[in-house]
């Protein structure tokens, strides 16, 4: 009882679609990934000169610069997630350097450290920015 008026696909169709599919998706996760990386890497320069600013600020109305979390809670809480002296955005932790800097090393300066955990065959990425706001990427 063959009609031959069947519509619809047969098993062998969906089967070589669901096939084409997954090789296209095999091919293209890497660079997915890759791109990712690239805007996560972009945000945290973005971040470290949005920091920059923020000290500048802190420091015209108190004559020193601000620890992480103190500069943290002068943006409501925008540059990141506070843990402990760090602060964490996206896959980055920002430090500062020393890690709990006294008023008087407040005074004369800052710098911040950012770090990026490597992925597969991608290296670790450093970021550092400084009070007279030079911003140095280091790739481990």
């Amino acid at each position: 009882m063959n009609k031959k008026n069947q519509k619809g696909f047969s098993l062998i169709e969906l089967l070589i679609v669901m096939v084409i599919l997954a090789i296209l998706m095999v091919l293209t996760f890497p660079y997915v990934r890759k791109a990712k990386e690239a805007a996560e890497d972009g945000n945290a320069f973005a971040s470290m000169k949005t920091i920059l600013a923020a000290q500048y600020n802190f420091y015209s109305t108190n004559a020193r610069y601000a620890d992480l979390t103190e500069l943290n809670n002068s943006q409501y809480g925008s540059l990141g997630t506070s843990v402990g002296t760090s602060l964490r955005r996206g896959n980055y932790t920002f430090v500062m350097s020393p890690v709990a800097p006294t008023t008087t090393e407040l005074r004369e300066g800052f710098t911040i450290i950012g770090t990026r955990p490597g992925y597969g065959t991608e290296p670790p990425m450093t970021l550092t920015l400084t009070e007279r706001g030079h911003t140095n990427f280091i790739f481990d």
